[in-house]
């Protein structure tokens, strides 16, 4: 049996590094891995240097911060992804692309969120254009590795802001676990192809996971803007941030 040829972008993130220990598992696989700290995705001369031909290109990488400048992130998240699918997937040889986007390109409230959106329109159209590939979208939610209540995991002083002044926000959790067989089970299935899927569970409001309550700040409103506005001058953000952005 011919071993199937697997590619995966992001190796050294959590996701990559959970996905990749799973498939390690698995008999009949050769494995490829992109990590940041080897290849610049970016550079389309650092990745002539992975060389190879794939059956499966999974792409979890990306870059993350919330306030980063809106041509950084054009430069991993659009650029890298258009070097990956012209490295990659150009050939005459059936190949199925994983796309990892995020629940954020619903909520489009951010300019990493609009770069997932403009990436999910990318791959789709390359698919149209080269009959060789075909894609999957896959907009992942909140990853939580145990309990959703990680995903709050911070200082009891912005765990109060949260339950105080952003009560009616909400996550969308997914278990890392779920998440990472969900994408092995994708990769492998043939059958499952040229689609966008929502993986997350339903949302739960902040207030509900926040456990035990937490005492309310004075001038919790005035603390949660200056946090805010500090992070963006920073230009580093938190779930409090986060989620203050939503739309």
């Amino acid at each position: 049996m011919k071993p199937l040829s697997i590619l995966v972008t992001g190796g050294s993130g959590t996701i990559g590094s959970s996905l990749l220990k799973n498939l390690q598992t698995l008999p009949h696989l050769r494995l490829t891995v992109i990590s940041h700290a080897k290849t610049d995705i970016s550079s389309s001369k650092s990745l002539s240097q992975v060389g190879g031909q794939f059956d499966v290109v999974i792409h979890l990488a990306a870059s993350l911060r919330m306030f980063e400048k809106n041509h950084e992130l054009e430069n991993t998240n659009i650029k890298g992804l258009l070097n990956i699918l012209q490295a990659f997937c150009t050939s005459s040889k059936p190949i199925k692309f994983i796309f990892a986007s995020s629940i954020d390109a619903i909520t489009k409230n951010s300019d990493y969120a609009l770069t997932k959106v403009k990436g999910e329109g990318i791959v789709r159209q390359f698919a149209q254009d080269h009959p060789n590939v075909t894609y999957l979208n896959l907009r992942i939610g909140n990853v939580y590795k145990k309990q959703p209540e990680e995903l709050v995991s911070l200082p009891s002083w912005r765990r109060s802001l949260l339950y105080y002044e952003l009560s009616d926000k909400k996550v969308f959790p997914i278990r890392l676990q779920d998440l990472v067989l969900k994408i092995r089970d994708f990769a492998l299935d043939p059958k499952i192809n040229n689609k966008t899927l929502d993986l997350f569970e339903d949302g739960i409001s902040v207030k509900n996971i926040i456990k035990p309550t937490p005492q309310r700040l004075p001038f919790g409103r005035l603390i949660l803007w200056f946090w805010i506005s500090l992070g963006k001058i920073l230009n580093k953000g938190d779930r409090v941030i986060y989620l203050s952005l939503e739309k």
